[in-house]
């Protein structure tokens, strides 16, 4: 597999200031969504392929957002075979949870004492889900 082009594109990040003083405590939940950019060639093997993860801190007992923060980690692939790709496809999403969380870690208010907003663990588990994904979607014969 062939990914290049990787980048990562703020989609919103909003700190709001009075919910996070009247806080009593914190919780953060990261998700993300996996998003395919089919190309308009035949060729189904090369294709535009994105992460988008959304970060949420809120107030734990009164359930408010402090913060709300949403990314896209985008490249492009070229497949090669499913069972090598997965190598890639985890070392894909390494790199974006990375920038991900070093863009959370730049911008946030630093009264805000937040150093890891992701569970590394599950990046293979991620990683066998695009593969899951890419291959219902017929990209692997």
């Amino acid at each position: 597999m062939e990914i290049y082009n990787e980048k990562l594109t703020v989609l919103k990040f909003e700190f709001i200031e009075n919910e996070f003083k009247n806080s009593d405590g914190l919780i953060t939940t990261t998700f993300n969504k996996f998003k395919f950019y089919p190309n308009n060639e035949k060729n189904n093997s090369i294709f535009d392929y994105g992460v988008i993860f959304n970060t949420l801190v809120t107030n734990k007992n009164k359930n408010k957002k402090v913060l709300v923060y949403d990314s896209e980690w985008k490249a492009k692939m070229i497949i090669n075979n499913y069972i090598t790709d997965e190598i890639y496809i985890a070392e894909y999403l390494k790199n974006g949870v990375l920038a991900h969380e070093k863009y959370f870690n730049k911008h946030k208010s630093s009264e805000l004492n937040i150093k890891s907003i992701f569970h590394k663990k599950n990046i293979e588990k991620f990683s066998k889900d695009i593969i899951i994904q890419l291959r219902n979607l017929g990209v692997y014969s």
